[in-house]
């Protein structure tokens, strides 16, 4: 997968991935992790963007795992 690097900076103790959902939908859109605090984005398939075409609400869940 393609991904680009995502400012920020993440917990040194914490895994954390970042979903967009749209309906019943889930799509992976970020992943951080611990070695270095750094995020990266994936970027959005053709799915994902028909959905944000058709303005179907985008809501955000995040999944951490501490260690």
């Amino acid at each position: 997968m393609l991904t680009a690097a995502v400012p920020g900076h993440a917990s040194e103790s914490s895994k954390t991935l970042v979903f967009y959902r749209y309906q019943d939908t889930y799509f992976l859109a970020q992943v951080w992790g611990p070695a270095n605090g750094t995020g990266r984005q994936l970027h959005k398939s053709r799915a994902e963007e028909e959905l944000e075409y058709k303005r179907i609400e985008k809501q955000i869940a995040v999944l951490r795992a501490e260690k």
